[in-house]
């Protein structure tokens, strides 16, 4: 029994969806913790400013950002979209359950005597069988 269970195809779609609209909320939340910081900065640069022309330099190198930040944060968000829609679009074809495997290996194995201290085991443990290892070339 495989622990993979198949979605319908409009899951696929859904939850393309919710990936996208995660990935638009992160660009949202960390264009807005940019834009925070930027503004709580602003008074202690403007606090050096001496004249007009420093003021105005600092409120254009302010704005600067600003738009690179917004850039930024529009190019990463809807640099999704694509995979998203395709995937809407064509959603994977379900594939079969993965088989069961045995990851014990029990073929090309012979009985190995157990060592010499399990003869001194206490009663409740001498009943054990002997150990199977299996020797590789």
């Amino acid at each position: 029994m495989s622990s993979e269970v198949p979605m319908p195809i409009g899951f696929d779609a859904a939850n393309s969806a919710l990936k996208l609209m995660a990935r638009l909320q992160c660009e949202s939340l960390v264009l807005v913790s940019r834009r925070v910081k930027a503004f709580a900065d602003l008074p202690g640069t403007l606090a050096y400013c001496h004249s007009p022309q420093d003021l105005l330099t600092e409120q254009v190198k302010f704005w600067q950002i600003a738009q690179k930040h917004y850039a930024e944060c529009f190019e990463h968000a809807f640099s999704a979209w694509p995979l998203a829609v395709e995937r809407a679009i064509k959603p994977e074809p379900l594939s079969p359950p993965a088989p069961r495997r045995d990851y014990l290996v029990v073929s090309d194995s012979e009985t190995v005597p157990a060592p010499a201290a399990a003869a001194k085991l206490p009663s409740s443990e001498a009943h054990l069988p002997p150990v199977k290892v299996r020797r590789t070339a």
